[in-house]
């Protein structure tokens, strides 16, 4: 038991630092503002939660965080940190939880399209009641301005509600969509040793 403790810290260990780096790899998508950035940790907190579990998923989650801030620092005051964490935890947390009950290919992929849809309701929810309005707040940043980068991208923006389910949900979807198919994908050809502990 103490030997099987020790491994499980020293996979969250690893998936945490890989998932910080793979964290500060982040680039702008055209169909988002530029303050929103794509990478894809999530596809290393997934197999995480794949192997060990959601409770190791949350934690892989925040120490990725923690290392992130090391590594990259930070240039939206902590909530775009912030946001990344629970954004995460609403995708990995569903999907593990599914997969680890049968844990079958298929449950994989119910679980991540589960993953997904949680994602985009949780962003969503956040964006428009939390994470916006205080991202606005702490930079002085009228919201007419934040709404008016929707608005260059879809036409259709023209108020906070749209921004969201525009931009947001978009951003949000194909984050989900691609991470989930990395991760499934990759855990799939993972060594049968690796992904038991």
């Amino acid at each position: 038991m103490k030997n099987h403790s020790i491994r499980k810290i020293a996979y969250i260990g690893v998936l945490s630092a890989l998932a910080a780096v793979a964290m500060v790899i982040k680039f702008p998508v055209p169909w988002a503002p530029a303050f929103y950035k794509m990478e894809f940790s999530e596809v290393i907190c997934l197999i995480g939660g794949f192997i060990l579990g959601a409770p190791a998923a949350i934690a892989i989650e925040f120490v990725k965080i923690m290392v992130n801030f090391l590594l990259d620092g930070t240039t939206t005051a902590g909530i775009g940190e912030i946001s990344n964490f629970l954004m995460g935890c609403s995708f990995v947390v569903p999907a593990t939880i599914i997969f680890r009950r049968k844990r079958t290919i298929q449950s994989a992929i119910a679980g991540v399209a589960i993953g997904t849809g949680s994602l985009i309701f949780v962003s969503c929810v956040l964006n428009y009641f939390l994470l916006i309005p205080t991202y606005a707040k702490v930079f002085g940043i009228p919201m007419s301005v934040i709404i008016g980068m929707g608005s260059a991208i879809f036409s259709s923006v023209d108020g906070l509600l749209s921004f969201v389910l525009t931009c947001v949900l978009t951003f949000n979807f194909s984050k989900g969509v691609i991470s989930a198919i990395l991760g499934v994908l990759l855990f799939k050809y993972l060594p049968s040793k690796v992904k038991k502990i």
